[in-house]
């Protein structure tokens, strides 16, 4: 009979322990859980933090390229209307007005331009460099002007255009159905 008492109160000294054993894989269990579930919330944090670093950085771009692209419209219509009203009153305090806008977004274009790598796609950056290459300083006194002013113009609409297109790939968005874009000469997107 003790023999029996034995084996049963050693079967029991083996549960208990291995209850206690069982309690403690388990708090470990818990505490690897409770760090993997940090790990995934900190990295989908990361990545959503990023994904609106880089849209926020992409709505600048787009915007200083639409607002180059109105400015320099704006200062056509002026040298237009100067070459065709000469003593028109309100063109000097008006193309006053329009430098210094240009001025305002000129900077403002630099400073988007300086910080755009640190989060746009290297085909993104690629597009502004290509931009800021193309665009050509327009005299608006120069015989020539209307020229340089439709050639920034394409130039302007084209970067803007393909630069959409990056954007929308770089962010995750559904790309249009076609592969290169390429602008025609009204700056408008074309597939090849």
């Amino acid at each position: 009979m003790f023999d029996a008492y034995a084996g049963e109160r050693a079967k029991l000294l083996a549960q208990f322990h291995s209850l206690d054993q069982l309690v403690e894989q388990t708090g470990k269990l818990t505490e690897t859980t409770k760090l993997i579930e940090s790990r995934v919330s900190y990295d989908l944090w990361d990545r959503q933090m990023r994904w609106t670093a880089k849209r926020d950085m992409y709505i600048r771009v787009l915007e200083s390229i639409g607002e180059q692209l109105d400015v320099q419209e704006h200062c056509t219509l002026l040298e237009r209307i100067r070459r065709n009203d000469p003593g028109n009153a309100l063109y000097p305090q008006e193309r006053d007005k329009a430098l210094l806008r240009s001025q305002q977004v000129h900077a403002r274009a630099s400073q988007v331009g300086c910080t755009a790598p640190l989060e746009i796609s290297p085909d993104a950056h690629q597009i502004l460099i290509e931009l800021s290459q193309e665009i050509r300083h327009v005299h608006y006194d120069a015989e020539d002007f209307e020229n340089d002013s439709s050639h920034n113009t394409r130039v302007l609409q084209g970067a803007l255009n393909n630069l959409f297109v990056e954007a929308r790939k770089d962010l995750g968005f559904d790309q249009r159905p076609f592969q290169t874009v390429n602008p025609d000469s009204r700056g408008n997107i074309r597939s090849d």
